[in-house]
């Protein structure tokens, strides 16, 4: 009897830990963002391999992870995914940039911005001119030149702006 009621309780764990795993997928599904293991999001790419938003969960789990190849593949199946998901768009661009990708992301972005005006792409995109423009090993003139893009972006950014100043003034020494 005790044994009885002993495997009731342990069936029903069992049941309630696999509702919550259906749980999580049909969260990841449904984009609702969720922190879930690289494992467990590997194994949901493979079994919805046509889901944009999984590919994209996927490869910000993998950036937690410091997994940037891993990350930057499933960035991109997520953008092949959804040519024109925003999120799927700039998070390739910040995947990009974390590993100092640094011309790719800018690209990448830039093509996506002409594509379709968004506030949240080009915010991306400035950040990324903008940490571009900070790497030492870049010419000056050249960081000069992605600042002014950054600045025609937004253009009352007195950061930007400064920066493009302090940039000049080295350019002149």
């Amino acid at each position: 009897s005790k044994l009885f009621i002993r495997y009731i309780v342990y069936i029903r764990y069992i049941l309630y830990l696999c509702k919550k795993i259906i749980d999580m997928e049909q969260a990841v599904i449904k984009r609702k963002n969720i922190d879930l293991p690289v494992e467990i999001l590997q194994k949901l790419s493979q079994e919805h391999s046509s889901q944009s938003n999984i590919f994209l969960e996927l490869s910000r789990s993998y950036k937690k992870s410091k997994m940037l190849d891993e990350a930057l593949a499933s960035a991109r199946k997520a953008v092949n995914l959804s040519p024109n998901g925003l999120s799927a768009i700039t998070n390739l661009g910040e995947i990009l940039a974390y590993g100092n990708l640094y011309e790719e992301a800018i690209a990448t972005l830039e093509r996506s911005l002409q594509r379709q005006k968004s506030n949240e792409i080009e915010n991306v995109l400035v950040s990324v001119l903008v940490e571009f423009s900070k790497q030492q090993d870049i010419k000056i003139d050249r960081r000069i030149s992605v600042m002014k893009k950054a600045s025609k972006l937004h253009p009352n950014n007195k950061e930007i702006s400064s920066e493009i100043s302090r940039l000049e003034k080295m350019l002149k020494k």
